[in-house]
């Protein structure tokens, strides 16, 4: 079973889903390593131009298939540290709430997106 996070720009419209094989709810507190890909498919053909969008179209995140993907979850905080094939490390941090947020390396400063809980399971 995998788990899908709805990616949303900073203005909090869709841009597409990140989706891994963790289980989240049935892992307990610890680490699992695993892949991950993404599908971006935003809500309206001007959110290509957001800034992630741009991002993982330059780095040709879907062509490149599969991303290795660490989660750590400790008490309900997930923390998706994704490497990708084509050096550029992205960290989600996905709160108890339900609500996190996207990073790019090395600037962990400002979030370049939003990701909302897990929405399904494919």
């Amino acid at each position: 079973m995998s788990a899908a996070l709805a990616i949303q720009n900073l203005e909090r419209e869709h841009l597409g889903f990140l989706l891994t094989h963790f289980d989240a709810e049935s892992e307990g507190d610890g680490v699992s390593e695993g892949d991950c890909v993404f599908e971006i498919l935003p809500m309206r053909a001007d959110l290509f131009k957001s800034p992630l969008a741009v991002l993982l179209f330059r780095y040709h995140f879907r062509e490149s298939g599969e991303h290795k993907v660490r989660l750590t979850k400790t008490g309900g905080v997930f923390v998706y540290e994704i490497t990708p094939r084509l050096e550029l490390p992205l960290k989600i941090k996905l709160e108890s709430t339900g609500e996190g947020r996207i990073w790019q390396y090395p600037d962990l400063s400002t979030p370049i997106a939003y990701v909302v809980s897990t929405v399904g399971k494919v």
